[in-house]
């Protein structure tokens, strides 16, 4: 019996483009040439270049804050920068959009009549649905907290504190690497969709492939035209799928133009994900990564402003409070470096385990070509068999796409985010 397929819609689409954020870089990294930035073809490690350079909502915070550092070295400077609200609506209604797409997977897992490839494929697409919420919920706060910081800003007569410029320097920073974070978290999304669009046009072949023998069949009163129907119906929906997802391919292309400050229909063309390494993996201290990640966070260096910042006067209370919120802080970067270790750890044995499970079928694969070349398979035999080595293959990329991606998430962990 032939399956039906179905592809969710899987797209991070970062609404927080079109909100007022302040970021500033101290330091261009300039790695890579004026024309290689301009070009249509997007590097993964470009990506810090592009979003410093064109990112229009970067170089405006650049602005805002090279005037409100302007404005306090000016001692005669009466008026403050004007700051802007930031409307987190968008921002909900991304996460409400989400929520529903997981609850719609969930259902399909919950479903008793559901396959267990079924099943397996709705458990992944809500995992990435899931991940994407919990992204949208950490750009709202942090999105709050700059409002809260943009509005302390415009309030007449406020005086800024050498404390509170290195403070608002930290932020604009961690904003716009958080940027430049969010476009590189669309590649594996972006290769994922690439793959499974490989997967429904090899589930489209089989299905034309069945339909025609089908045929045959029909035409000698061996097949139902109930049969028939069923089948073209099949691959109608295949095709409505495929076109949805590649109309997802395209929407996510132009998420990531204007992420990186390009026109939203320039035809860009993707660079590969950074391939896993797994010497990198091998030499990972965890310790002194720990260490690092604590040294470099931006959460922890705002803190530690705030705690030196503390007149000696201050009471016990005070300090100790400080020093609680400090410590708490590098308990967490302690709890999430450590447990994204255990992640890059388990995505390795998930990678390693279907590596093994596709030299398996390669070995069945050459005896199906063997058995098909010497007529002993028919053609909807042979097609099947390819097409179940085609998705073990697939599986495969896109556990190495999950490895590679928890280990970039990992570098960012240490870098400061």
């Amino acid at each position: 019996m032939v399956k039906k397929f179905t592809v969710g819609i899987l797209i991070a689409v970062m609404l927080f483009t079109s909100m007022p954020m302040k970021a500033v870089q101290a330091d261009t990294i300039e790695s890579y040439s004026k024309e290689q930035l301009k070009d249509n073809i997007i590097e993964y490690n470009e990506v810090v270049d592009l979003v410093h350079t064109y990112n229009k909502t970067v170089i405006n915070n650049r602005y805002s804050y090279q005037e409100l550092e302007d404005n306090y070295d000016d001692e005669e400077e009466e008026e403050s920068p004007v700051g802007s609200s930031i409307d987190t609506s968008q921002i909900d209604s991304a996460i409400q959009y989400y929520t529903a797409l997981s609850a719609e997977q969930q259902a399909v897992i919950n479903n008793p009549a559901a396959t267990d490839e079924q099943k397996a494929a709705a458990m992944q697409q809500k995992m990435i649905y899931d991940n994407t919420i919990t992204s949208l919920g950490v750009q709202k706060q942090s999105y709050m907290s700059m409002s809260a910081m943009s509005a302390m800003m415009s309030s007449p007569g406020v005086s800024i504190s050498d404390t509170e410029l290195r403070t608002y320097n930290l932020q604009f920073r961690q904003a716009e690497a958080q940027i430049v974070k969010s476009v590189q978290n669309l590649f594996p999304n972006y290769y994922q969709l690439i793959n499974n669009l490989e997967q429904l046009k090899a589930n489209r072949k089989l299905l034309q492939t069945s339909y025609n023998a089908q045929m045959v069949q029909f035409s000698l009163g061996m097949c139902t035209q109930t049969e028939l129907n069923e089948s073209e119906t099949n691959m109608a929906s295949l095709d409505y799928n495929i076109a949805a997802l590649e109309s997802q391919i395209l929407t996510m292309k132009q998420e990531i133009c204007k992420l990186i400050g390009k026109p939203y229909n320039t035809d860009i063309i993707l660079g590969e994900m950074p391939e896993a390494d797994l010497a990198y993996i091998r030499n990972i201290d965890l310790n002194r990564d720990i260490d690092t990640a604590i040294e470099n966070n931006y959460s922890v260096k705002v803190l530690q402003y705030k705690r030196d910042d503390i007149s000696s006067g201050a009471s016990y209370e005070t300090k100790d409070t400080a020093d609680n919120n400090l410590e708490t802080q590098r308990e967490t970067v302690r709890s999430t470096v450590s447990q994204q270790y255990q992640t890059i750890l388990s995505n390795q044995n998930t990678w390693k385990l279907e590596q093994k499970k596709l030299e398996q079928m390669e070995i069945t694969m050459q005896t199906a070509e063997t058995k098909y070349n010497m007529g002993l398979m028919s053609n909807l035999e042979y097609e099947n068999q390819k097409v179940n080595y085609i998705s073990q293959e697939i599986t495969v990329k896109n556990a190495e796409l999950t490895l590679s991606d928890s280990i970039q998430t990992y570098q960012w962990y240490l870098q400061g985010l």
